[in-house]
């Protein structure tokens, strides 16, 4: 007899967003969310959104309810004084292993409240996991707005230099990743770190022995500020690499 082949099946997707002071931006961020809801099929699984505002002081999290109320996404918005992002995360991790009963068919998704993700975005992570995967990283594009505008095209060059042909890349950014729920709480979730929360859980993914899957083909738009919402966080990167003033 021909062994069963072994069942991915995701029932329940929890995009997790933390967000600190993005009464701007948040909701273009859960309007692209809603859309990728949508995109799915009928038949696909339960999506819920959470919001882990971390001690705004703009009104971000009472924006964010009534932009998902009006969008009608299942939702929950909590505040909490974390810190750092990596931490709000988690604060937001926490939510969802309290409230899913079986996490290995849970798919964790990590974006950003500066960030918007494609209508495919949901539906080409759940095709990665239903081919076995367990932990999957897209890339970024920056959003075309007065943020970016002066460097937009040299850092699409550079950043593009470094993706490969085959369709991998090197890069993880926690706006664009999905784990499998049990996979992430065995490599210990998103930690403890001031930054690069993202880089840390994938050298612990990979330490417990599973390989992410790296696809040029999941690009979600990000900001393109340089003074940022976290210390040395991806503004700090893109100052450092890009200063004001230095040319286009």
């Amino acid at each position: 007899m021909s062994e069963r082949p072994e069942d991915h099946s995701i029932d329940t997707v929890a995009v997790v967003v933390p967000a600190r002071n993005e009464v701007d931006r948040i909701e273009s961020a859960l309007a692209s969310v809603h859309h990728a809801v949508r995109h799915l099929p009928p038949d696909g699984p339960e999506v819920c959104v959470v919001i882990v505002d971390d001690a705004s002081s703009d009104g971000t999290a009472a924006c964010a309810t009534r932009a998902l109320e009006r969008l009608a996404v299942d939702h929950t918005v909590v505040s909490c004084v974390a810190g750092a992002a990596s931490r709000a995360r988690q604060f937001g991790v926490d939510l969802v292993m309290a409230s899913v009963t079986r996490w290995d068919r849970c798919w964790l998704l990590s974006t950003d409240a500066d960030t918007r993700v494609a209508r495919d975005w949901i539906l080409r992570h759940l095709a990665h996991a239903a081919d076995g995967a367990l932990a999957v990283a897209g890339i970024v594009d920056l959003i075309d707005d007065e943020d970016a505008s002066d460097f937009l095209g040299r850092w699409r060059s550079d950043y593009g230099a470094t993706l490969d042909r085959s369709g991998s890349h090197p890069h993880v950014h926690a706006a664009n990743l999905g784990v499998r729920l049990d996979v992430l709480v065995r490599a210990g979730g998103f930690g403890e770190l001031e930054r690069a929360e993202d880089l840390d859980l994938w050298r612990r993914i990979r330490a417990i022995g599973i390989e992410p899957v790296a696809d040029t083909g999941i690009v979600v738009e990000t900001s393109g500020r340089r003074l940022g919402r976290v210390a040395a966080g991806f503004a700090h990167a893109l100052a450092s690499l890009y200063p004001a003033g230095a040319g286009s």
